[in-house]
C-alpha cells in the first residue's frame, strides 16, 4: 500500500521530501500537481490539493492527523541527515519516544535555498 498525502504547498513539500529526506521522484505531472516518491523501496504519494481531488473533509491544520508513517532503510542517519538542516522544529518526546505534547501543530517546513 502506497500512502498520498495532500499538500496545500505542493513545491515546498516535493522540497522537503526530495531535498531533506531524499527521497527520488519516480513520476510527477503538474496538473494537477502530484509526485510518486522513493526511498529504497518505501514510496509515497503527495498531491496539492484541488477542488476535484479526493476530499472527504475540510483540509485543516494539522494535515495528516492520526497518520503514522514508517520508513525502512540501511541508513537512518543518511535519511535523517537533510532534513535536520530544515526549518521543522521536533516535537517534545517521551522516554519511549512518543510525542508528549499531541496538541502542537507545526508550521510548514522551510527548505533553505527552495524558494520563500
Amino acid at each position: 500500500m502506497v500512502p498520498e498525502l495532500t499538500v496545500s504547498d505542493f513545491a515546498e513539500s516535493l522540497a522537503f521530501y526530495t531535498q531533506g529526506v531524499g527521497f527520488a521522484v519516480a513520476f510527477s505531472r503538474t496538473e494537477p500537481a502530484f509526485a510518486y516518491l522513493d526511498f529504497e523501496g518505501a514510496q509515497l504519494m503527495i498531491s496539492e490539493f484541488h477542488q476535484d481531488g479526493w476530499n472527504v473533509a475540510g483540509l485543516t491544520r494539522p494535515y495528516g492527523r492520526g497518520i503514522n508513517l514508517q520508513i525502512e532503510c540501511s541508513d537512518v542517519e543518511g535519511l535523517t541527515g537533510g532534513s535536520r538542516a530544515l526549518v521543522v522544529p521536533p516535537l517534545p518526546r517521551d522516554r519511549g519516544g512518543m510525542v508528549r505534547d499531541r496538541r502542537r501543530a507545526l508550521g510548514p517546513a522551510r527548505v533553505p535555498g527552495a524558494g520563500p
